[in-house]
């Protein structure tokens, strides 16, 4: 008996202090969330979500590069934040009769004295005041060295490095320019190859990305701005200055969440937000690298940390050697790496920047480090509506590009 109730008195001993360690842990883990959770909402992470609208597809679906841009066209995307319209710009992107994001059409470009090739992403054809930079680089070049300069701007929306040379290598050979420019941003060094394309599904119109030339099914595409005829400028900024909802801006609500919706059934996501039951955000943190299992699901990324790896990439390169075109490299700096006069790489990015200069054999030009010969207006981007470069942005870009092409092109 003395020997039995002993054995239950050690084993209620020995679940008492189990339930003691289990119950500390879980608090433990539950207080840990609950500060980083706290965390996250200082620094923003749960602000509500900023979708973009459109009336009209711009880009069209092209099986070799990715995409190309239709001919003679101007395009504007709105943003609408928690179910408000918050900016109306005027057209971002416009084209040219070739299908270019640029003033500069072949035609102009073949009668040039100087011809230069631009290869970039979003930034190097975003248009401001109806110029992009290459468009200022050309004006500045034409003034400062008095000959005809042709400056073709062959950017295009989600590049990152793989697809810039790969159309880069095709537009050489047609073009036969006097140098070429590859000009990106941080974020671009880590982006895959991407396809776009429109399609019908359902109800709606919708401009889809895959890192798949020929697969656009919902698991692996997704949207990338809302399209809706309903929606213009004149109705934008109506909107925007009367905060009351109107049946379009109801209606393309209604669009967003069916949407949203059915991308996170796919996808088996949930909601994020400050108390929500269904994610642990340090656990993904741990896990995943990211607090948001969602950021995982965007334009696709690479999983190399070497463009060596990269045969196709290999050959290009390989190609534009031989055909001893000269090209420069420059990183396009965002408003924060200016401010701190340094490259905001992660880990992956730093070692493919590295492999990128010694695959080249091309040292990288960062603009950032000729900022303090300029006068640097206070903001160069759209924030806190986009990141894109404003007008200032654009022109302080081709000013600080405009004198590394002049030693590159002048004997």
């Amino acid at each position: 008996m003395i020997i039995k109730y002993l054995r239950i008195k050690i084993l209620r001993k020995w679940v008492t202090n189990s339930l003691l360690v289990i119950s500390s842990i879980t608090l433990s883990i539950i207080g840990l969330e609950s500060l980083y959770r706290i965390y996250l909402y200082q620094k923003g992470a749960f602000q509500p979500y900023t979708y973009r609208v459109t009336n009209s597809v711009h880009g069209v679906y092209d099986k070799n590069f990715g995409l190309k841009y239709k001919p003679n066209h101007k395009w504007t995307w709105f943003n609408v934040t928690n179910g408000k319209v918050t900016w109306c710009p005027d057209a971002v992107f416009v084209s040219n009769q070739d299908g270019l994001d640029g003033k500069t059409t072949i035609d102009e470009y073949n009668h040039a004295d100087i011809k230069i090739l631009v290869f970039g992403d979003s930034f190097s054809h975003w248009n401001q005041k109806g110029y992009t930079w290459p468009d200022l680089l050309q004006d500045n070049l034409a003034n400062k060295l008095d000959v005809n300069v042709g400056v073709l701007n062959y950017a295009r929306g989600g590049y990152g490095i793989l697809q810039m040379f790969d159309l880069a290598e095709a537009k050489i050979k047609e073009h036969q320019p006097d140098l070429v420019i590859f000009a990106f941003i941080t974020d671009d060094l880590t982006r895959a190859r991407l396809w776009f394309k429109t399609m019908e599904i359902g109800e709606y119109t919708r401009i889809l990305v895959s890192p798949k030339k020929d697969d656009f099914h919902p698991k692996f595409a997704l949207d990338t701005v809302l399209v809706n005829p309903a929606v213009d400028l004149a109705w934008c900024k109506k909107s925007l200055k009367n905060r009351k909802s109107n049946p379009v801006l109801e209606q393309i609500n209604k669009q967003y969440e069916e949407i949203k919706r059915s991308v996170y059934k796919i996808h088996r996501l949930t909601e994020d937000n400050l108390f929500s039951v269904n994610n642990l955000y340090l656990f993904n943190r741990i896990i995943y690298g990211s607090a948001f299992v969602s950021l995982r699901i965007g334009i696709p990324q690479l999983t190399i940390n070497n463009f060596v790896f990269d045969k196709q990439l290999v050959s290009r390169i390989k190609s534009i050697k031989h055909s001893k075109t000269p090209y420069l490299l420059f990183h396009l700096p965002i408003q924060k790496e200016i401010a701190q006069s340094k490259i905001q790489t992660n880990q992956e990015q730093a070692l493919l920047l590295s492999s990128l200069e010694r695959l080249t054999n091309n040292k990288v030009i960062y603009l950032f480090k000729d900022i303090n010969k300029y006068e640097v207006p206070e903001a160069i981007d759209s924030l806190p509506h986009d990141i894109h470069p404003n007008f200032y942005g654009l022109k302080l870009y081709a000013d600080l590009i405009t004198g590394h092409v002049i030693k590159n092109i002048v004997p």
